[in-house]
């Protein structure tokens, strides 16, 4: 049976991005590898026929909203430089559907969501796919604004240390984080880009110049520097090239005067990308700053334009200056380029032809994510599952129970539990034992049985409640399915001062929600409908956690 893996991406699937592209590439190379999909994200809509399903936020109004928002407070990062994109609650929400289904593996786009991991069910395979790293954002906005930023590489290291994969989208990203942590399961997953077999160029024009591009801080900063910096000395080169400014950035555009000048095209968001890259002689594609790699620059390149960028937009590539793509910082030197590229025809061929080859080399959909892919199906596989747990009684109990030991074990380890004792001798002991010692549980030190019994069980000594010292142990695990009330009332009796921790029905030693108790309570409390689709809503069977 193939695999089912859900993902999850933290912004509106309907905006298109440089994440976005990403994500879906990642998502139809594992895809077109045999895993099952599905997607979560907080709005939007995907047509892309990748994922079986696609699960959105409920809304703010849903009985649901506020106890996903006091579960996900929990994990806030106060240390990140910036907090757009990353939503508690969406997260939480997200942790909601993973513990009340049963994927095999979780895949998470952009390393600021890093805490839904620790909400997810432990044991569960999760791999963080990057986009950029926060810690570089972070210094770059240092320089420029003089803000001071706390959040260092070592620190995104350190949360990315506990997953079972990561992915960087170039070589420099992986160079960095292996600099702080050898040790850092990380694999190269590039962006894809179709190479257009029917790019054309022409061969005599005065020069367009397209600009495309979103609204993001960085591309703000650096469409002022080019329209203050670069734009006046080309037009006084070229008087008859022409700037195509297409994408949310127009708004900027319109408002810096680029509507008045006679030689601008201020487009707006286009419906049809590919009719502007049809009618451009070069991108224009100048990072004033941010990191990750530029999915414009990979997209024209493909598309047989000749790109004119800057150091930064060559960042995590393989792209060499001067051969690939024209690279420049210096706002003088980069109007020189750009004039140059649209002065000729010979010029302008030879660098589509080299950025073909590149794109064909490093970033050919057929084979660029063939080690993302293989490293993916190693992390899928890395969950500690044991079958001998299947023998015995009550085998009707081993999958639900398999997903409940690890958040018992959990809560346990959030009360520094380092030793229990286990209340109870049947058949669900014999289950029980072998998945608190596969998902490395605290130390068993004895089992409590009501009445007398025999001596031994499962290799651990048997004590009856009249003789049993609570002293002894941290805390006591009940192991029933049907008498954990009773085996509670016990325990609340008996041993006043001593932890106890239910396995079925966590939830009701607490007067509030707890974020240990998460799983439980998805499994619990939440109404059949929350999770809306495209489609309409979409129904859960709690007892089989399986779609309906």
């Amino acid at each position: 049976m193939k695999p089912r893996c859900l993902m999850f991406y933290p912004w509106n699937l309907s905006d298109q991005s440089g994440a976005l592209a990403l994500f879906t590439s990642y998502s139809r190379a594992l895809s077109q590898a045999g895993y099952r999909l599905d997607c979560y994200a907080p709005r939007g809509t995907v047509d892309e026929g990748i994922f079986d399903n696609v699960y959105l936020s409920p809304d703010r109004n849903s009985p649901l909203s506020p106890v996903l928002e006091v579960a996900g407070s929990r994990w806030e990062d106060p240390l990140l430089p910036e907090k757009a994109g990353r939503d508690e609650t969406t997260m939480a929400a997200a942790a909601v559907l993973a513990a009340i289904s049963d994927y095999d593996v979780v895949g998470i786009q952009y390393t600021r969501c890093h805490s839904l991991k620790p909400m997810l069910p432990p044991g569960i395979p999760t791999v963080m796919f990057t986009h950029d790293l926060d810690a570089l954002v972070g210094q770059q906005e240092e320089m420029i604004f003089g803000t001071p930023v706390e959040y260092r590489i070592d620190d995104e290291a350190a949360r990315l240390k506990p997953f079972d994969l990561v992915t960087v989208v170039g070589p420099d990203d992986r160079r960095l984080l292996h600099s702080v942590d050898p040790e850092l399961p990380i694999v190269e997953a590039p962006l894809t880009a179709a190479i257009a077999h029917d790019a054309t160029l022409r061969e005599q024009s005065e020069g367009v110049l397209l600009w495309m591009s979103s609204a993001a801080s960085f591309h703000r900063f650096s469409f002022f520097w080019f329209w203050k910096n670069v734009w006046p000395r080309v037009r006084r080169a070229r008087p008859g090239c022409r700037l195509v400014i297409a994408g949310r950035i127009s708004e900027m555009a319109a408002q810096l005067g680029a509507a008045d000048d006679a030689q601008v095209a201020v487009l707006g968001v286009v419906n049809d990308a590919d009719s502007v890259y049809r009618d451009a002689d070069v991108l224009i594609a100048p990072y004033y700053y941010g990191l990750g790699i530029k999915t414009k620059v990979i997209e024209a390149m493909a598309k047989g334009i000749p790109v004119a960028t800057t150091t930064l937009g060559i960042y995590n590539t393989h792209i060499e200056p001067g051969r690939d793509a024209i690279v420049s910082d210096d706002a003088a030197a980069y109007a020189n380029e750009v004039v140059r590229l649209i002065s000729s025809a010979a010029l302008r061929r030879e660098i589509s032809r080299n950025g073909l080859a590149y794109v064909r080399k490093y970033h050919d959909p057929a084979n660029a994510l063939a080690p993302f892919v293989e490293a993916f199906d190693k992390a899928s596989q890395s969950r500690k599952t044991t079958s001998k747990a299947r023998t015995g009684a009550r085998r009707d109990l081993y999958e639900p129970l398999r997903h409940l030991v690890p958040w018992t074990i959990q809560r346990c380890q959030n009360d520094n539990v380092r030793t229990v004792a286990i209340f109870g001798a049947g058949g669900h002991t014999r289950l029980l034992v072998p998945l608190w010692k596969a998902f490395s549980g605290p130390a068993i030190k004895r089992v409590v049985v009501s009445n007398g019994g025999e001596s031994s069980c499962m290799g651990f000594p048997v004590v009856s409640a009249d003789r049993f010292d609570p002293r002894q142990v941290d805390g006591i695990v009940l192991s029933s399915h049907g008498y954990e009330q009773e085996m509670a009332a016990i325990c609340n009796d008996r041993w006043t001062e001593t932890k106890v921790y239910p396995i079925w029905r966590p939830i009701q030693q607490a007067s509030r929600p707890a974020v240990e108790d998460f799983s439980a309570l998805c499994k619990e409390r939440i109404p059949p409908t929350l999770f809306t689709f495209p489609g309409g809503e979409k129904a859960y069977d709690h007892t089989t956690s399986l779609p309906v």
